[in-house]
């Protein structure tokens, strides 16, 4: 019966951590002001982001960007723009999977970690809530509510399995070698 009891008790304190973790919400995205059409504009550093979000990793290396009303490359189409603080942007991508999802409208950038601020809509579409945390747009002299712009996926590129494979025989040859040497 005590037991039973214990069991009970870690079930309910299980339950109140994950009720505790979903009502905690999401990290608000990144955002940071800057002009041009490219994410690697100067004011928005990559090791500023991983400093001041939860944005932990992260390789600026462009995957796919499709600019709104440009014709959309083959693996990234924004299917729907946000426009107003609380916006959602809709897109469909189908490339390797990025690190974050950049968002740029007028004279920012809003940064999105993949695997916390990305929603899955099903199959190939995806979309992010505009959040911006406690970034000021007046302040910063940006307007917030301007309608997307374009979107970019950035990330790491995938070294292929077989370089892997091949770096590990390599290391258990030399090992080999090592043992053979001592014997």
């Amino acid at each position: 019966m005590k037991e039973i009891t214990i069991i009970k008790g870690i079930k309910g304190h299980l339950a109140m951590a994950a009720v505790m973790l979903f009502a905690s919400g999401q990290a608000s995205a990144y955002i940071c002001t800057g002009s041009g059409n490219e994410f690697a504009d100067p004011n928005c550093d990559a090791d500023e982001i991983e400093a001041s979000s939860n944005i932990s990793i992260f390789d600026d290396t462009l995957l796919a960007k499709h600019d709104v009303g440009d014709t959309p490359p083959a693996d990234l189409e924004v299917t729907s723009v946000a426009t107003g603080m609380d916006g959602t942007v809709e897109f469909t991508y189908t490339g390797p999977t990025p690190q974050v999802i950049v968002e740029k409208a007028d004279g920012w950038y809003s940064v999105y970690d993949w695997v916390d601020q990305v929603y899955s809509l099903g199959g190939d579409s995806y979309s992010i809530i505009r959040d911006f945390g406690n970034f000021d747009c007046d302040a910063q002299s940006v307007n917030c509510d301007a309608a997307t712009s374009h979107v970019g996926a950035y990330g790491v590129v995938p070294v292929p399995a077989a370089v892997w494979l091949f770096g590990s025989g390599l290391l258990g040859l030399v090992g080999v070698a090592r043992r053979r040497k001592n014997v």
